[in-house]
């Protein structure tokens, strides 16, 4: 989808990974319920440097 978008893999902007991302976010899916509350996505974002530990 990223690359139908026209999304530079080198250098992606996040504006346009978000909007690619909300058209990904709407599309139908198998087996989900009729209700929105059946069909829920859970997400992190976030750079995390974990050379610290």
């Amino acid at each position: 989808m990223l690359e139908d978008a026209g999304v530079d893999a080198r250098r992606p902007q996040l504006l346009e990974i978000w909007n690619v991302f909300k058209m990904f976010a709407v599309m139908p899916v198998e087996g989900a319920g009729p209700h929105p509350e059946d069909d829920l996505l859970l997400f992190q974002w976030g750079c995390y440097d974990w050379r610290d530990v």
